[in-house]
């Protein structure tokens, strides 16, 4: 039986391993370090888990969290993220979503349904799409050139030294939030 267990920033070349071994584009450690280690709004919250077997890493469940408001009220919404487990993984994935299911904190969680053996997972887990059957339906709609243009800018300016901490903090002003100081 696996043991589950927080992820590190010691799991990252694991990870990097198991995204190889079963065909996913690898992230680089960068990548894999600012995504779980250095979002802003995951506070306390775990940033993924892994299970571990005889000492090696089976598989990885990420997790983005994010605040989200109501009027005065904040809730946390949790959201699970490649999800990879190897060979020697069997039911790995199963139990750390639902380790993840169960994130105390956590107002509600959800899961991307990426590709087809997700879908079966998720079927199992008795998870349904929140749309329905219309969450099966690809949404495309045209972009306006300018709000292109200012998305490229925002992206550009956000990727400089500082700039997803400036954004964060012009996002929570624009909603009327106190703003805090970022580690």
């Amino acid at each position: 039986m696996a043991k589950i267990r927080p992820v590190t920033p010691a799991d990252i070349d694991a990870i990097c391993s198991l995204e190889r071994s079963v065909g996913f584009p690898v992230h680089n450690a960068e990548s894999w370090q600012w995504t779980l280690f250095q979002n802003p709004e995951q506070g306390e919250f775990d940033a993924g888990w892994v299970a571990e077997s005889k000492g090696e890493i089976v598989a990885f469940l990420g997790q983005f969290v994010r605040e989200i408001w109501l009027g005065d009220k904040r809730y946390f919404f949790a959201t699970g993220h490649t999800l990879i487990s190897n060979a020697n993984g069997r039911g790995a994935g199963m139990l750390l979503v639902r380790h993840g299911m169960r994130n105390p904190g956590a107002d509600c969680y959800g899961t991307l349904n990426t590709n087809a053996l997700a879908a079966r997972l998720h079927k199992r887990l008795g998870l349904k799409p929140w749309l329905g059957e219309a969450g099966r339906v690809r949404v495309d709609w045209p972009v306006s050139l300018v709000r292109f243009g200012l998305g490229l800018v925002q992206t550009l300016r956000a990727r400089r030294p500082g700039g997803y901490e400036r954004l964060y903090q012009t996002e929570r002003f624009a909603r009327g939030l106190t703003q805090i100081a970022l580690p």
